[in-house]
């Protein structure tokens, strides 16, 4: 018994042996077989690769502004502070100057699909892409934007770092260097636009509130002076009725219509009332408000507004190797399928002929 199972372990090894060997001897046997699915998988990789669709990247790499970068609204924030005096429009006018604000307000803009959709609808190259391949369907158009949208990024390059890299791909190195080019510039513009509007609405807020304050305070020194008039014209008639001409120098009058000024003074007094308008010398802070209001209306926001809200550690460059299609790559794994696609029909071919 022990015999028995000692001889059929000894019979394994060889059994397991010649297995192999008839693998080897047949793949041999089909070596032409296999030859030819290497030298078409080869060539199908070298056609491919020539034709794919080749893809570059072009990138730039920014970091916060510096003071200088955003002076020119730095300037103008600090004039309109200057004028306005409501605390809430001064927090939104200094936030408009916060380099960090800005710089995270660029990147924003920058990621945002609505503004890459927006910059793609305008540029040049998209629409000729669209042309050249036929695309007209609001399908195939949305795929053709999603396709290039997905192209375009900013990401961060270290956690905890403010330095962002800027990158579009796209299918010659000319056209991705130009196009991210246009899109920081394109970008850029946008934040201005944003800024202006954002100061404009500002002043605009501020011009109706403080045009209500003064109109108001106008409202108020009206009410006074013809109250003013009033008092003064009963006052004269109390003075003429009891012959008081002149001014009493010696006599205390905190009685409602006063009439130590004598007649002579209030008939005076009465001719310079009928024809004031000079309401700040009754409400001072109405030549305070008016000032303002002139400000305001001169102040131009889009004159000179020219400000970056990034600068460059590395200025937008061109690819210098694409990134798609790698030939090597597709030619070696096309080589490798071959030789396993031609390795299985010779093993299939042998089992059926058996």
């Amino acid at each position: 018994m022990n015999n028995r199972h000692k001889l059929d372990l000894d019979n394994n090894y060889p059994l397991d042996d010649i297995g192999f060997k008839k693998i080897v001897f047949t793949l041999w046997s089909g070596k032409n077989i296999i030859g030819i699915f290497f030298i078409l998988s080869v060539a199908v990789g070298v056609i491919y690769s020539m034709y794919a669709q080749q893809w570059w990247t072009s990138s730039a790499e920014v970091v916060l502004p510096k003071f200088k970068d955003y002076s020119s609204l730095s300037e103008k924030s600090n004039k309109i502070i200057s004028i306005v005096s409501d605390l809430n429009s001064n927090k939104e006018v200094k936030s408009l100057t916060n380099r960090n604000d800005l710089y995270d307000e660029f990147l924003l803009t920058f990621n945002s699909y609505d503004n890459k959709k927006t910059f793609l609808s305008k540029n040049k190259l998209f629409k000729e892409f669209l042309k050249n391949n036929n695309i007209v369907g609001e399908v195939e158009t949305t795929k053709a934007y999603d396709l290039w949208i997905k192209n375009i990024n900013a990401k961060q390059i270290k956690k905890d770092e403010n330095n962002y890299i800027l990158t579009i791909k796209n299918i010659t190195a000319v056209d991705s260097y130009n196009l991210l080019t246009d899109y920081i510039n394109y970008t850029q513009n946008k934040n201005i636009k944003d800024t202006e509007y954002s100061i404009s609405q500002i002043i605009k807020e501020n011009k109706i509130t403080i045009n209500d304050v003064l109109q108001k305070a106008i409202f108020d020194a009206k009410q006074k002076l013809m109250v003013m008039k009033n008092e003064n014209n009963y006052a004269l008639r109390i003075a003429e009725s009891a012959g008081i001409d002149q001014p009493l120098s010696l006599y205390k009058d905190n009685s409602l219509f006063s009439i130590s000024e004598g007649s002579k003074a209030l008939k005076e007094k009465a001719i310079i009332l009928s024809n004031f308008d000079d309401y700040n010398l009754i409400i001072p802070e109405i030549g305070s408000y008016k000032y303002k209001l002139k400000m305001l209306n001169e102040f131009k926001v889009n004159d000179d507004l020219r400000f970056k809200s990034y600068r460059f550690i590395q200025n937008v460059s061109y690819p210098l190797v694409k990134d798609a299609p790698n030939k090597k790559l597709i030619v070696i794994l096309c080589a490798i399928l071959g030789l396993i696609f031609g390795s299985f029909i010779v093993l299939l071919r042998s089992e059926i002929n058996k």
